[in-house]
């Protein structure tokens, strides 16, 4: 069973960097750079990566509204052990116009500047103006670029990338026949198969449902 540990990093790479970082393996292999736990949802372990990256977004928030000069983000991955910092969704932003005056005409010498104006951010709905900074859209290799989402920050578009990369990750991970939710960790088994399921009573489920229809095989 796959266990993701949130945790508060600082980390010393020389820049310092202020991360919630989502480390597959748990506690134990989450990276050293740790801050002491002060947020609601970080310092636990969660089973679910939807919902360790709900629990990542909610501390990041929390800190960037008591703290926002320490501009924290949100990535995920695996030390296997080691140090190995984390590095946050690549996002792009085109930048304010530049105009420039050819032949007495006001020319952009930047059109992708105007990509997204006017668009709602995918994450929080908002307007995106100039003003705030023109849009934000993920990089090509991240999850959930082909959705071709605009957004009006680059952490908005972090956030959204982070999920479907959740999103993705819960998709391909087993889960019990019965009630398709994610495995504990603990097992059950019905004697004389190897087949899991999540609880006991799962497994009852099963055991029913095989003697149902083995009887309607011999009633048949």
């Amino acid at each position: 069973m796959d266990l993701w540990f949130v945790s508060r990093q600082r980390y010393l790479d020389g820049e310092h960097r202020r991360i919630v970082e989502i480390a597959l393996g748990g506690r134990d292999y989450s990276n050293p750079d740790m801050l002491v736990p002060q947020f609601h949802d970080e310092g636990r372990e969660y089973e679910d990566p939807r919902e360790a990256v709900k629990a990542a977004i909610s501390v990041c928030e929390q800190w960037r509204k008591a703290r926002p000069a320490d501009d924290p983000h949100v990535a995920h991955g695996a030390t296997a052990g080691f140090t190995m910092y984390f590095e946050p969704p690549a996002v792009e932003n085109f930048g304010p116009p530049q105009m420039v005056r050819e032949r007495g005409v006001l020319k952009n010498n930047n059109p992708d500047s105007s990509l997204g104006i006017g668009d709602r951010c995918a994450w929080c709905k908002t307007k995106v103006t100039r003003k705030s900074g023109g849009a934000f859209f993920l990089d090509g290799d991240e999850p959930g670029a082909t959705d071709n989402k605009t957004f009006c920050c680059a952490q908005h578009a972090e956030f959204y990338s982070i999920t479907c990369w959740a999103d993705e990750r819960y998709e391909k991970m087993p889960k019990c026949p019965v009630c398709n939710e994610l495995y504990g960790k603990e097992c059950y088994r019905l004697e004389f198969s190897d087949e899991e399921f999540c609880s006991e009573r799962c497994a009852e489920k099963e055991e029913e449902a095989q003697a149902k229809l083995n009887q309607e095989e011999e009633d048949a």
